[in-house]
């Protein structure tokens, strides 16, 4: 759960940009699923919603059955007539959300309560803070909360959910249970992955996230406009242990993580509609095909050139409305046409140069396209990783194995994360095994899950493997497409880890992070294979040497199981440039003015909730002397900041593998009339060969005054880390 937050507004307009939107419809049982409103919308197609009320700001608190309140705020579209009902949009959020001045009333404008409702526990919300993300108790407030939203007289009955994140993450989940006044949802940047695709194991690899300071540091707080330092608050959020220590205690992929709420495991969870939005450079963006491969009930996805926060792009499509006619035709029964369209529209795309998370708002160059999914004409088509070092069609005459040294400290240049516009790939390919083919002579198009199989072996009995798939340009310039990682100790499934026995050959089957690429004339197609990717991925602590065994079959070597190696080769989704299915029209986003707000709730106090972590690497260091590489994201919170902010401190040696040091903080300080309040929360997990040893400090001031201090510390085994 990279970087959660609120989805207010999307970019604005750009003259260049790029999206790629797949709007995909798939009706399982035929139309035999009934729509929400009984029937699909029918007659003449209509054009979405206009912004044509005036609006109102309510708050409310919403009762549980167990007497606790739930806090929220809606904006509420004015009724131009009695007795006028409206459908809800429901945000569920535990970010301290508060109503803003300068408020995006879109929706509201458009016929819609733009509810926004804090967890038990969080912001204005009364209870003990969550245990952990996506807890039970929120998810039994969340149907709760869906039923008595739908129930209000001023409710049409229908209510749908949405958000960016950790509101795209529950609306998953609570569309998993089926609450009748559920009717359609909107998640955006989400997975129902947990293990797998949050950031605590991604691709089943530890991972330590600056996030997780601040995620710790944000239940501990109490709420806002007063800020109130009593023993209720200490005992319900501050004295609450430390989620990512309960992450930690959870190596395991099991009943903790899934709870059965997994498209691949129980793909008939889900039957009501979806509209998908996720972006090429973020970190969740591969639930998206599972989600339409599995969905029971009609989809539409929207993936575009975007990062996870959406904030430094600016999109050249009004997404927003293309949101409201997904909500006009599942909560209006208004025909807007979208079940006419292809069951994909595409934007593919095209090679370009490196980028850095500092400059996501640079265009990407590409085109639209027409489709469906799996892609149509879509070719798994082969390449072998050759004894020379190339990437060729057909395999080696001859068997060869490569052999790499472990060096920990390598990988920075692929990110933190499987998103963001990563830089030049030359230093992470420089300690990898790296495979390039012929420049192309034509374009080649790539979209979906690109895969790898890989026959390797190891000295050691734990290591990790990374492939990533880049373009080469002809000035010899490397760009990241895409890539996987696993852990090989769960080269058998995440839910059977296992050791690996020194020397004994496997095959590992990889599926790469879905993606869409144009590779243009005289660019190489290239595959790097590398052990370490510091500091997405917490380092194997043994020294060692990885093979990578290549040609037509592996001869005499043999696997774990004892059969022949396979030849290592990857598979690309190869799909034609044109296909002649048609491309629907976006409709460019328009800057669209703050309407008054007819009717206004108490005001909320100044001041901004978030933490300034803004993830972008700031310094790489390495110490030849020592070995060691020490990267630093962002910069550590000073007394003089005029706001929150937040740092990440990772350091290895490649001489001590097992030794490795991460350390993240954060500040959250509220200047107010004659009072200062600032909470602080420092993590640090060092690793030995045997254990993680974890370490958090919570600390509370008042007016430079510390209030109150907790820590926690544990040492745990580490399993098959």
């Amino acid at each position: 759960m990279a970087a959660h937050g609120a989805f207010h507004q999307l970019a604005r307009p750009s003259s260049v940009g790029c999206v790629v939107r797949v709007a995909a419809w798939l009706h399982a049982g035929a139309l035999a699923l009934a729509s929400p409103l009984g029937a699909q919308p029918r007659g003449p197609v209509l054009p979405p919603s206009e912004p044509e009320y005036q609006t109102r700001l309510d708050t409310v608190r919403i009762p549980m059955k167990d007497g606790v309140q739930l806090w929220g705020f809606m904006y509420q579209p004015v009724p131009k007539r009695p007795g006028e009902k409206f459908p809800v949009r429901l945000y569920y959020s535990p970010y301290r959300d508060i109503p803003t001045p300068d408020a995006d009333l879109y929706f509201a404008r458009r016929g819609y309560v733009d509810a926004t409702v804090n967890i038990r526990g969080t912001g204005r919300s009364q209870g003990v803070a969550p245990e952990r993300e996506y807890s039970e108790q929120e998810m039994v407030d969340g149907l709760e909360v869906i039923d008595w939203l739908s129930k209000q007289p001023w409710s049409n009955g229908n209510v749908g959910m949405q958000g960016n994140s950790w509101g795209g993450f529950n609306s998953l989940q609570l569309a998993m249970r089926n609450p009748p006044a559920l009717k359609a949802i909107r998640p955006q940047h989400a997975t129902e992955d947990l293990y797998h695709e949050d950031i605590h194991y991604l691709d089943g690899i530890r991972l330590f996230y600056g996030w997780h300071a601040y995620e710790d540091l944000m239940v501990a707080q109490s709420p806002w406009p007063d800020f109130p330092l009593t023993e209720e608050m200490f005992r319900d959020r501050f004295d609450q242990p430390p989620w990512n220590l309960l992450y930690l205690r959870n190596q395991l992929d099991g009943p903790f993580w899934r709870n059965e709420q997994r498209l691949d495991v129980n793909p008939g969870l889900i039957t009501i509609p979806q509209l998908r939005i996720g972006g090429w450079y973020d970190a969740y963006r591969s639930s998206i095909p599972r989600a339409l491969l599995n969905a029971r009930g009609p989809i539409r996805a929207i993936i575009g050139p975007w990062e996870h926060r959406m904030a430094r792009y600016q999109a050249m499509v009004d997404v927003r409305l293309e949101e409201v006619r997904f909500w006009d035709y599942w909560l209006k029964g208004r025909n807007t046409g979208v079940m006419d369209e292809p069951m994909v529209t595409a934007f593919m795309r095209r090679s370009h140069p490196p980028g850095t998370e500092m400059n996501q708002d640079l265009p990407i160059p590409g085109q639209w396209r027409g489709d469906t999914w799996p892609p149509r004409g879509q070719v798994m088509t082969r390449y072998f990783l050759r004894a020379d070092h190339r990437l060729a069609r057909t395999p080696a005459a001859r068997d060869a194995v490569h052999q790499l040294n472990y060096l920990p400290g390598t990988g920075a240049a692929a990110g933190v994360l499987w998103g963001a516009r990563q830089p030049d790939q030359r230093p992470a390919d420089a300690y990898s095994l790296v495979y390039d083919s012929e420049p192309l002579t034509e374009p080649l198009a790539i979209l979906g899950h690109p895969e790898a199989k890989l026959a390797v072996s190891a000295t050691a009995k734990l290591a990790h493997w990374f492939v990533r798939l880049s373009d080469v340009a002809p000035d010899g310039s490397v760009t990241l497409i895409t890539g996987v990682g696993i852990n090989g100790a769960q080269r058998d499934g995440s839910m059977k880890p296992s050791y690996l026995t020194p020397g004994a050959v496997y095959h590992l089957d990889l599926k790469l992070h879905v993606t869409s690429w144009v590779f243009e004339p005289g660019h190489r197609i290239r595959i790097a294979v590398s052990n370490s990717q510091w500091p997405m991925a917490w380092p194997t602590p043994y020294p060692m040497t990885t093979s990578l065994y290549l040609g037509p079959r592996r001869g005499q070597a043999k696997t774990a199981t004892g059969l022949p190696a396979p030849a290592t080769q990857v598979l690309l989704p190869i799909v034609p440039l044109h296909n002649g299915i048609r491309v629907p029209a976006f409709t460019a986003a328009l800057q669209e003015g703050q309407q008054p707000i007819v009717r206004r709730a108490p005001p909320p106090p100044g001041g901004f909730i978030r933490p300034g972590f803004d993830y972008v690497v700031d310094q790489i260091i390495r110490d030849e002397n020592t070995a060691t590489t020490t990267m630093i994201i962002g910069r550590p919170p000073s007394p003089d900041e005029p706001d929150h902010r937040g740092y990440a401190r990772y350091e290895v040696s490649d001489l001590r593998p097992d030794a490795a040091v991460y350390r993240t903080e954060a500040v959250n300080r509220y200047r107010l009339p004659g009072r200062e309040v600032v909470w602080e929360g420092v993590t640090q997990v060092r690793s030995d060969s045997v254990y993680f040893h974890y370490r958090h400090r919570r600390r509370l001031l008042e007016n430079g005054k510390v209030i109150r201090e907790r820590i926690w510390e544990d040492s745990m085994p580490r399993l098959f880390r």
